[in-house]
């Protein structure tokens, strides 16, 4: 069995390109639904319906309580399993790291950053982000950019907060990562959306700080292009080779 699990809130945009793809390579997935009030569930249902929606135990985004509902989950599943976000796909020669063993596997898959600000324009829903999309900063630039994930084999996982892992063992695959794409507005809504489900908690420790401005002001289009180009875009480039590299038939 390989099982991909991811958690949601109102992502009815992004859901259908991260369920058509990611349906190609797992044979089941655990879809935790943060009680979103848009066709978010009925989309699973009707792109994947053997795959299980669960309502989180969750009320609200908290780094640490979202990591270990993933983990709960993890533990009751056999096979090969890998949590990622709505905004992470996983791509490249993925079914050769399926081994067929008995022996505890893990992959950490490196990811690549992609960035792009275009909050006024468009992405055609036809096409593959990454036939958009093609500048960001890669593993080998900032191997921190957008830490590893992991797949593996075995049910006693226990992840760091964040649930990343560093360094990564394999280039078999890789991770691309459109959280900070903000092109047009339902990407743009989608991103300000998260910080009004984030735990009072995590603000104040400052974790997800990506997420969210500060506590006295929230996140707007203002503020996030500020962030956006003082700390998203550090080391940029085309990644157009890495994207070939990657999704290469």
């Amino acid at each position: 069995m390989k099982t991909v699990i991811t958690h949601f809130y109102n992502e009815e945009y992004l859901l259908p390109w991260w369920l058509e793809h990611h349906k190609k390579y797992f044979d089941f997935g655990i879809l935790i639904d943060y009680r979103s009030t848009d066709r978010s569930v009925e989309i699973c249902k009707e792109i994947c319906p053997h795959w299980q929606v669960h309502t989180s135990v969750n009320s609200e985004f908290d780094a640490l309580n979202c990591d270990l509902e993933v983990m709960c989950y993890e533990r009751h599943i056999q096979g090969y399993r890998i949590a990622l976000t709505t905004t992470e796909f996983l791509v490249g020669n993925v079914d050769s790291l399926f081994l067929d063993t008995t022996a505890r596997v893990q992959w950490y898959i490196p990811g690549i950053r992609f960035t792009q600000w275009s909050p006024y324009g468009s992405l055609d829903t036809k096409k593959l982000l990454w036939e958009q999309l093609h500048n960001g900063v890669h593993y080998n630039t900032d191997p921190w950019a957008h830490q590893c994930r992991s797949l593996h084999n075995f049910n006693d996982i226990k992840y760091d907060l964040g649930r990343h892992c560093l360094p990564h063992n394999t280039e078999a695959a890789c991770v691309f990562h459109y959280a900070h794409c903000l092109v047009g507005e339902p990407m743009f809504k989608r991103r300000l959306q998260i910080q009004h489900k984030m735990s009072l908690n995590d603000k104040i420790n400052y974790l997800g700080s990506h997420h969210f401005y500060n506590i006295e002001e929230g996140l707007n289009i203002h503020n996030l292009y500020e962030m956006h180009y003082t700390y998203i875009t550090d080391g940029e480039s085309d990644c157009s080779e890495y994207i070939a590299r990657f999704t290469k038939k």
